[in-house]
């Protein structure tokens, strides 16, 4: 008897989608990546969600401009809630373009804090158990904070930003909460607010 094969038509395994950009594959944010408070396939649909908040948030002050800022401040705080990170990526270009606004007001105040920031982070590399749950990441987005805003707006934003992030602590008090959520949200904030710093300040003054 002839035996005859039928072929069959082999099946291409379905591409899985990543949930990290182009430019955030190339610059190793994958690999830096741990498991965060939300599952990191979320990403991508937190950062619309909150892209589209801050947007609303932002725009009686920023208009169109402030769509940009919302998207970055959205995609931080997806990637440090998913995987704990804040990428060079974002918080570089978010202190040199903040250094080059301070230029004509607060660049000395800023370059002071800048130091004391690299002194912390000095000391975290050198000696860790001392600086408990502060990242580099973390300190690069608050020497930004600083460089945009000012020290006492971004004391004024880091208070902010931790009493909205206050009942996160409540919902998971067994889990490491990431630091640059609440950056992220005073920051909004007093972008949204910028006279809310003077309002917060004059009464202690």
């Amino acid at each position: 008897p002839i035996l005859t094969r039928t072929s069959k038509a082999v099946k291409k395994p379905k591409k899985i989608p990543t949930a990290f950009t182009p430019w955030e594959q190339a610059t190793g944010v994958p690999a830096a990546a741990s498991a965060g408070l939300i599952e990191v396939r979320y990403v991508g649909r937190l950062t619309l969600g909150l892209a589209l908040l801050f947007t609303l948030l932002l725009w009686n002050e920023w208009g169109l401009a402030g769509c940009f800022m919302a998207l970055l401040l959205a995609r931080l705080l997806a990637l440090d809630l998913t995987t704990y990170t804040l990428p060079n990526i974002y918080t570089i270009p978010l202190m040199v373009a903040g250094l080059w606004a301070a230029l004509g007001d607060n660049l000395g105040s800023t370059l002071l804090v800048w130091f004391g920031l690299w002194g912390i982070g000095m000391i975290g590399r050198r000696w860790p158990q001392m600086c408990f749950g502060v990242g580099e990441g973390d300190l690069k987005l608050l020497a930004a904070m600083v460089a945009w805003l000012g020290p006492l707006p971004t004391l004024a934003a880091v208070g902010m930003g931790c009493l909205l992030w206050l009942p996160g602590a409540f919902a998971a008090p067994k889990q490491a909460l990431p630091l640059g959520v609440p950056l992220v949200l005073g920051w909004a904030v007093v972008l949204a607010f910028p006279g809310l710093p003077a309002a917060l300040f004059s009464p202690i003054t």
